[in-house]
């Protein structure tokens, strides 16, 4: 069950990482609603899937904005 569960959160992380809502990437990752991808991504890495991918789309958009600095 663990090693299922620690499968399923890594996948969650990826769809997380490419900005899907949690609660598409609980459902395309194997978790049975959001409630249960939350309270396990909670309890192995300490945030919220939504703040997983906030993380992920603030880091992209410092990207895009230290290659174009002035919007150019």
């Amino acid at each position: 069950h663990c090693y299922l569960e620690n499968l399923r959160i890594e996948a969650a992380k990826g769809f997380l990482e490419q900005g899907i809502p949690p609660k598409e990437a609980a459902l395309l990752s194997g978790f049975s609603d959001q409630s249960h991808l939350s309270r396990s991504f909670s309890r192995f890495l300490g945030l919220s899937p939504g703040a997983y991918r906030d993380m992920f789309q603030e880091n992209g958009k410092r990207e895009k904005e230290h290659d174009h600095p002035h919007g150019i």
